[in-house]
């Protein structure tokens, strides 16, 4: 029985004990392998042309980076963290805030009186975002770019931007060495935590 079944599962094949008028199994398995690029013409219809699923940008990072809602406020940003002591930034998601914010202190200066922090509600979102934006960086993560989640400390001295959890800036900020390391906090509370608060 395993030997009719075949090895490219895109290519239709025929269910050695079918029931009548029943072959639900390889329908189901006819669309999977199928790339981003093969998608049928009615989901492209109910979706739009503009979606895509799981394929790469042709653009390169920067042209990537350029083209986020928050770079054309840029100059705003790192001005306003200039004049204020405590400044809150608000967007839609996947505007830049996280990724974007941080580089844009690091390019202005702001890593020479410490490190850039920048808080994550959970350790995969900590950790995806610190690998993103290291290959932004054009580093290697823990070298200008890493994160620190519990049990896990994937910096180094000469980490400028820091991406971290809640519970582990709260950590940091309760040691006094700490806080003389961490010269700029970029807050991001996504959801209500006690730690938070």
């Amino acid at each position: 029985m395993l030997d009719s079944i075949p090895k490219d599962l895109n290519r239709p094949w025929k269910d050695p004990m079918p029931e009548t008028g029943e072959r639900h199994l390889a329908q189901e398995l006819r669309g999977i392998g199928l790339s981003g690029y093969d998608m049928p013409e009615w989901k492209k219809d109910a979706y739009g042309k503009t979606l895509t699923f799981g394929q790469r940008s042709k653009l390169s990072i920067q042209e990537q980076r350029q083209s986020l809602p928050i770079y054309k406020l840029k100059k705003e940003l790192v001005q306003a963290v200039h004049d204020n002591q405590v400044l809150v930034v608000i967007g839609e998601t996947g505007s830049g805030k996280t990724t974007q914010v941080t580089q844009y202190l690091a390019e202005a200066g702001y890593t020479t009186k410490g490190k850039i922090g920048c808080t994550q509600p959970h350790r995969v979102a900590a950790t995806s975002v610190a690998k993103g934006v290291a290959e932004e960086f054009g580093c290697h993560l823990r070298e200008e770019v890493g994160y620190a989640i519990r049990f896990e400390d994937c910096t180094e001295p000469d980490t400028v931007v820091k991406y971290m959890t809640d519970g582990m800036i709260l950590r940091e900020i309760l040691t006094i060495i700490a806080m003389i390391q961490t010269g700029n906090i970029f807050y991001r509370p996504r959801e209500k935590q006690a730690q938070a608060d």
